[in-house]
């Protein structure tokens, strides 16, 4: 038994426009680490060089790449989905479209005996 979908586009949209919501949530977050990290290795040690070095090499190595790849994946994530639904909706409206263009173009049959009496 193969799976069917129905796909309802306003539902769809609403949850990624929900997950783009969190996603965004995310990418202030990942950025508001990348400023405390900055700030705390520029301003809170600076007479701990060693300190200071590796924070600021965390934030370089983990921190502002984590908030790249969360902007990234966010924005292509939500983006194609998009684009996914909208291809699927003027899909499902060709189909109809060719659908009701075909139905238009049955003959009814003139059969003996079935005319008006």
């Amino acid at each position: 038994m193969g799976l069917k979908f129905d796909v309802q586009p306003g539902a769809a949209l609403g949850t990624v426009a929900a997950a783009d919501s969190h996603g965004q949530t995310m990418q202030a977050q990942a950025q508001a680490a990348v400023n405390a990290a900055d700030l705390l290795a520029s301003d809170a040690l600076p007479h701990a060089g060693g300190v200071a070095a590796a924070v600021s090499s965390f934030s370089e190595e983990v921190l502002k790449k984590t908030h790249t790849s969360v902007s990234t994946a966010r924005h292509n994530n939500a983006e194609g989905t998009r684009s996914a639904i909208s291809a699927h909706q003027a899909g499902d409206a060709e189909a109809s479209g060719n659908a009701q263009a075909s139905a238009s173009q049955v003959c009814t049959p003139d059969m003996p005996g079935g005319g008006a009496r």
